[in-house]
């Protein structure tokens, strides 16, 4: 029972619908400027040109340790996954709205670590090779909507995963204050969010380093908070009695496209759960790094 536990719960907490722990908000996010920042003032404002095109790759690190019964279990290092995005703008609006496409490219999966784990992240990523969908995102970085392909033969599995990438398209950028900001400038955006089957609220607070033209570097402080809930994974039915996570990262943002130029992000979260009569504290620790062109 424990195995096939932590198999599950390896899985589920590696898979493209929990890739970076910063999945869809639920309601629209709210952004709330702390500080407008020193010297000179602008509105940040993404505007890619109709036909531009970018390559995404994005890496995944975790290490996931469980605490059973008051025993500790050995940590498992997740196997290291990189995924590969192309998107391309396909609409600009009067207002600024972004239309965009993007289509799934093969992913990888390091070797090391849990084998079941490995095999598993490989058969998920070989599914979702191919899969194409289209977005609309705000000159703000607020996506209005995202839709994926889903192949009428997709099996239920293949349907979960899917609706991960499309949740995900729901934080493809970084929200931008309406307000005009300076060099110093601090605001966040706080979201209640969905995923795997878990909801939880989210504050993401942003800072302004530096602006150089169309290019601005941000610094980034990630809370989030889960109150008691049940969560149903591939069979398996988990009280979770809290959750708190806590991460931190830089972003390298080019306002002429949606995704970042460079992003790095690391995040420890910390949970208490019910589980198969046991209960049981898990710690996810995970790193991401995201690179485009």
């Amino acid at each position: 029972m424990k195995r096939a536990l932590l198999v599950v719960l390896v899985v589920a907490f590696s898979s493209p619908a929990f890739a970076d722990r910063i999945a869809a908000p639920a309601g629209g996010p709210k952004v709330e400027v702390l500080d407008a920042g020193k010297g000179a003032k602008k509105q940040l404002r993404f505007a890619p040109k109709v036909g531009s095109t970018s390559t995404m790759v994005m890496k995944t690190r975790m290490n996931l340790a469980l605490t059973m019964g008051g025993r500790a279990m050995p940590a498992t290092d997740v196997p290291e996954t990189r995924m590969t995005m192309d998107m391309k703008v396909t609409s600009v609006s009067p207002s600024g709205d972004v239309g965009i496409a993007f289509t799934m490219k093969k992913g990888e999966v390091d070797p090391a670590g849990l084998p079941a784990a490995v095999s598993a992240m490989k058969q998920v990523l070989a599914k979702i090779e191919g899969t194409t969908g289209t977005g609309v995102v705000t000159n703000t970085g607020i996506t209005k909507s995202a839709d994926i392909k889903v192949p009428a033969s997709a099996d239920p599995q293949m349907k979960e995963m899917l609706d991960g990438i499309k949740q995900n398209m729901n934080q493809l950028a970084a929200p931008l204050p309406q307000e005009a900001v300076g060099v110093g400038a601090k605001w966040k955006v706080t979201s209640q969010i969905s995923m795997n089957g878990m909801t939880l609220t989210q504050v993401a607070s942003f800072e302004l380093k530096d602006v150089k033209g169309d290019v601005v570097s941000l610094a980034v402080k990630i809370d989030q908070k889960a109150s008691n809930q049940v969560i149903v994974k591939d069979g398996i039915t988990v009280d979770l009695i809290s959750a708190d996570g806590a991460g931190s990262g830089e972003q390298l943002v080019d306002l002429t496209k949606l995704v970042p130029t460079k992003a790095s992000m690391s995040l420890v979260s910390k949970s208490v759960m019910k589980a198969g009569g046991q209960g049981f504290d898990m710690k996810l620790t995970l790193g991401m790094d995201i690179e485009s062109k």
